[in-house]
C-alpha cells in the first residue's frame, strides 16, 4: 500500500525534472511489477482463497495502471504496455469464468 501511495504522489508531479525521474523509474520497475502481479494473481486463482495474494495483486494492478497511463510519454508505443494489456484482458476473462463457476456451484447446492 505504501508503494501505491508513493507512485500516486510521484505521478502527479508537474515539473519537467520530476516527470523525467518518474518516467525513468517507471521504465525500471514496470516489468518487475507486471510479473509480480501476474504471479500473485495466479497464486490467488489456483488457491481459490481471497487472502493476502489477492490484496497484493490488487495493489500491484493499481500501481501498474498509474504507471501505464502516466509513466510513459507514449504508452501505446511501449513494448511492455502493449504486452501487458492482453494479459490483463486474459486475467479478467479468467476471473469472470471463475466467478461464473462459483455461482453455479452455489446455485446447485
Amino acid at each position: 500500500m505504501v508503494s501505491y501511495q508513493v507512485v500516486k504522489i510521484l505521478s502527479t508531479k508537474r515539473l519537467t525534472g520530476d516527470r523525467k525521474i518518474f518516467h525513468e523509474m517507471t521504465a525500471e520497475i514496470f516489468d518487475y511489477l507486471r510479473n509480480l502481479w501476474d504471479t500473485l494473481f495466479c497464486m490467488w486463482a489456483s488457491s481459490g482463497e481471497s487472502g493476502d495474494a489477492l490484496q497484493r495483486a490488487h495493489y500491484a494492478l493499481k500501481i501498474l495502471r498509474i504507471l501505464s497511463v502516466r509513466g510513459y510519454q507514449t504508452p501505446h508505443e511501449n513494448k511492455s504496455i502493449v504486452e501487458f494489456m492482453p494479459t490483463v484482458m486474459t486475467r479478467v476473462k479468467e476471473t469472470l469464468q471463475l466467478s461464473t463457476f462459483i455461482v453455479t456451484i452455489f446455485n446447485e447446492a
